[in-house]
């Protein structure tokens, strides 16, 4: 959840704030349990979210309509990760219908699916760069001997879900091109290498109009 070069079992090196918060997410991993065939095991999965926001204006300045447009053109844009843990909470019955999951985020907060995820957020305001329905899906691209992962860009609930965050639906390379964002943003969240997946995105854009 933090500085990668802190991470063990005894969370040696972490403040007590952030002992804190890993062991309430611990806690709160572990009550999912109650879906388990054997109330023990717990199948999961780590999303790492990327999220991205423009340069602060000066305090006497007026906020421009663009200010959260086109972050792929600009390069006054903030960086960060988050996780979010993915709980399977059910197996189908139906071939072909997928398991329910459900969504634990860094401060311990559940949600019952991605879309409450996405609209329920409590991070600041940002755009969501993020796999696509909360899951990795990857596809080959046609032509090219690619792997490519799918993701949707969308506003955190606190800058509004109806924020538009982008102008334009050339979604392949708007993902591809957010600067820093398209290098740890393709390479962070997913488990395959940076060198296959940096230019090799497809996304989805979510926005309003």
């Amino acid at each position: 959840m933090f500085d990668p070069s802190l991470e063990n079992s005894h969370l040696e090196g972490y403040t007590s704030r952030q002992k804190e918060r890993v062991m309430n997410v611990y806690e709160k991993l572990c009550e999912q349990s109650k879906y388990s065939q054997n109330s023990e095991d717990i199948f999961m999965s780590v999303l790492l979210i990327v999220c991205a926001k423009p340069k602060p204006v000066k305090f006497y300045k007026i906020e421009p309509s663009n200010h959260w447009l086109d972050l792929h053109q600009r390069t006054d844009t903030d960086i960060w990760c988050t996780a979010v843990f993915r709980v399977r909470k059910c197996i189908p019955t139906l071939v072909g219908a997928k398991t329910c999951k459900v969504y634990v985020d860094e401060n311990a907060r559940v949600y019952q699916d991605w879309d409450s995820y996405l609209t329920n957020n409590t991070l600041p305001k940002c755009v969501i760069i993020a796999p696509q329905d909360g899951e990795y899906q990857g596809v080959i691209q046609e032509g090219e001997e690619t792997f490519a992962v799918k993701l949707t860009v969308t506003p955190s609930a606190s800058l509004g879900l109806t924020a538009r965050v982008l102008s334009s639906v050339d979604t392949a390379s708007t993902v591809a091109s957010i600067g820093a964002v398209g290098v740890l943003g393709v390479a962070a969240f997913t488990p395959i290498g940076p060198a296959v997946l940096i230019g090799a995105t497809v996304a989805t854009v979510a926005t309003g109009i």
